[in-house]
């Protein structure tokens, strides 16, 4: 277990019971963890701390403002946030199914017609 997910764990262990890394990404990783009080999986996004220090919290603050004001069908909602210790998180449902990143990965490039529906959806989010 990493010092930061041990830190996390211990800073959120009323509310969450960290499971394991899903992904690691330039800014932030995020865990798979329960929600002991709802008794759901959920996503936990945490900034990285090597961003933290270069750019300070400004931005992922940003992008916790701006998740919670999004809702969609197509877009995973903001359920909590906070600092836990100086890290700063967020917390998504989990969603287990595959990205668009991670099948374009797999696949190499989507059959045209799941292209078309995959743009559709994503144009039907703009307001």
């Amino acid at each position: 277990m990493t010092e930061l997910l041990a830190h996390l764990g211990t800073a959120l262990a009323k509310r969450y019971a960290i499971e394991r890394e899903l992904g690691r990404g330039a800014s932030a990783t995020v865990y798979l963890a329960e929600d002991r009080e709802h008794h759901r999986l959920v996503a936990i996004k945490v900034l990285s701390a090597e961003l933290a220090t270069a750019l300070g919290h400004k931005r992922f603050l940003r992008e916790i403002d701006i998740a919670a004001k999004l809702t969609h069908a197509h877009i995973v909602s903001l359920l909590d946030s906070g600092d836990a210790g100086g890290v700063l998180y967020y917390v998504m449902p989990y969603a287990p199914d595959e990205s668009l990143r991670q099948r374009l990965v797999r696949e190499g490039q989507l059959a045209i017609e799941d292209a078309v529906r995959v743009t559709c959806e994503v144009a039907s989010t703009a307001t």
